[in-house]
């Protein structure tokens, strides 16, 4: 009798099973928290044994920040397609703010209301690491020059009111990303993320071009 043999396992090319480790891992961490999230955890979550997980990163630290890292690439990339596009002032900010939506609503799909008692920690975690903490800060800087940039041009060139005021508006705006987030990662129950990030982000856009009165 014919010895059955059974079909060799398909070997991912590395940028896709590194990119497949990032996304499991993510979510886990967004699940469990950094301190909570074992190795053993994140790599059945990523479909490897914890062996082959250690092959791919070191520790858990290495691996989180790989993830952090990753969370940056995406808004770094949201930021060059935004600026490499040929479009107004108005229309780069309003396509870079729904971009922005998209990649915020993607840390939270796929999972129940219940289960993000992670994403805080995670948040601080990020921060507070040495390495990590040095990368966010630079994020941040990026994305207020992107939009301090944009808004100045916007100003000039009568799409936005002069009375914008291009570097506080853009610190104004990072804040409003990091509270969305914050927010909802504490109580998802309490509002719907995408209607009050599309809607903030009109409120945003609509006192730029000065068509909200900041009169008491």
């Amino acid at each position: 009798m014919k010895e059955t043999r059974k079909p060799k396992r398909q070997k991912l090319p590395e940028p896709v099973r590194r990119a497949a480790i990032l996304e499991a891992a993510h979510k886990l961490f967004n699940q469990r928290g950094y301190q909570q999230a074992r190795m053993e955890d994140l790599a059945a979550e990523a479909g490897l044994t914890k062996g082959g997980l250690y092959f791919h990163f070191k520790d858990k630290r290495s691996l989180f920040e790989a993830v952090v890292l990753d969370c940056i690439a995406k808004i770094d990339r949201i930021i060059l397609e935004s600026n490499s596009r040929d479009l107004d002032p108005e229309s780069k900010l309003s396509e870079f703010f729904s971009a922005m939506i998209q990649e915020l609503a993607g840390d939270f799909q796929d999972q129940s209301q219940d289960s993000y008692p992670g994403a805080l920690e995670m948040f601080f975690e990020g921060h507070r690491m040495m390495f990590t903490k040095g990368e966010i800060r630079k994020i941040y800087q990026r994305v207020r020059c992107f939009m301090s940039a944009t808004i100045e041009q916007g100003v000039r060139e009568g799409f936005f009111s002069p009375r914008a005021q291009p570097e506080v508006s853009a610190a104004g705006a990072v804040a409003m990303w990091v509270g969305i987030y914050l927010q909802y990662a504490s109580d998802p129950k309490s509002f719907d993320l995408r209607e009050v990030a599309q809607g903030l982000c009109g409120i945003f856009l609509d006192g730029l071009r000065g068509k909200v009165s900041y009169e008491p």
